[in-house]
């Protein structure tokens, strides 16, 4: 896509080919890195070694990461509970807020806005519902909640 970034050539990132051998030296220097590529994959290569030779002495008493035949296992870290401060903010906060009903905010914003105007039937013909923004809504809050239709029809119609 033009004008995108995420689409654009790699090669736009980096340093144009014909001012790379100017700059090598200078780039290298402030990197800390040798301007010989052989010379930094011995490097790097030294450096995994390191690194893969005290992965290998500290698995054995890991608790949480361990190898089952060639697989390798990361059980589920519990993470810290929150300090007291934090709770105390929460509850702070939460105390403050208005609880929102999700759909109903999605209606108003489209009443502010206007976005379902947007939408068009995906054959480019008129819908055959008169509940079209009814069920326009209903889909974005399904898709955005990652509900299923299951999902939709108990909370549609509940027991």
């Amino acid at each position: 896509m033009e004008g995108s970034r995420r689409y654009a050539d790699p090669e736009t990132y980096l340093i144009p080919r014909a001012e790379w051998p100017a700059k090598r030296t200078e780039a290298c220097r402030l990197i800390g890195a040798p301007e010989s590529g052989a010379d930094r994959l011995r490097e790097r290569q030294v450096e995994l070694e390191s690194i893969l030779a005290r992965l290998d002495r500290g698995l054995p008493q890991n608790d949480y990461v361990r190898l089952v035949g060639d697989d390798l296992t990361v059980a589920p870290v519990r993470g810290e509970d929150p300090p007291e401060s934090a709770e105390q903010l929460r509850d702070h906060i939460v105390e403050r807020l208005p609880r929102v009903d999700l759909p109903e905010l999605l209606i108003e914003v489209d009443r502010w806005i206007g976005f379902t105007r947007a939408f068009q039937h995906a054959g480019g013909a008129e819908p055959h519902t008169k509940d079209r923004i009814t069920h326009l809504h209903e889909a974005i809050f399904a898709h955005a909640c990652n509900f299923g239709l299951e999902q939709m029809a108990e909370l549609a119609n509940p027991l």
